[in-house]
């Protein structure tokens, strides 16, 4: 099982490098959307974060094996798995805002907590560092985060200069 588990972590952090050093060349030849970099050279990028699939998984399972054994309703069973993913997302931003308090190369601007997003700038490589940490999902375009923001009905925060 933990083979597989690298392996799978391996992929995602393959996959996540390559969409990166793809956006990273297109950010060259483009008007600057992909990222925006700061005047000291750092850059802001959108961060995701998910919960912890092997958690799930297992807690997923028990929540079918209550069900087929008639102990909750499909309803119940619904809404527990509902609490479960937003407990467990909950957790993973703490984790990542826990990492991101112990790394002194990158900070957090502004987040959408309840779904997992968080607009953060750093070096270009304290932010490649951060797909190491469990619980990123993923680096994207700081256009993701407006979008993101918006999906939440949440306002955009004014940076202070």
């Amino acid at each position: 099982m933990d083979e597989l588990t690298g392996r799978r972590r391996f992929l995602q952090l393959a996959g996540t490098g390559t969409a990166l050093s793809i956006a990273g060349c297109n950010a060259l030849q483009s008007d600057g959307t992909t990222t925006e970099s700061g005047s000291d050279g750092s850059e802001t990028v959108t961060v995701t974060v998910q919960a912890d699939q092997e958690k799930l998984q297992e807690r997923q399972a028990e929540l079918r094996q209550q069900l087929q054994n008639d102990e909750i309703s499909q309803q119940e069973a619904r809404q527990q798995s509902q609490q479960i993913q937003q407990e467990l997302l909950g957790e993973a931003v703490e984790s990542f805002e826990g990492s991101v308090e112990d790394e002194s190369a990158l900070s957090i601007d502004d987040s959408v907590s309840e779904l997992g997003v968080f607009l953060v700038s750093g070096s270009a490589s304290a932010l490649i560092g951060a797909l190491s940490y469990d619980e990123v999902g993923g680096l994207l375009s700081q256009e993701t985060f407006e979008q993101a923001k918006a999906q939440s009905g949440t306002q955009t925060a004014t940076p202070a200069e």
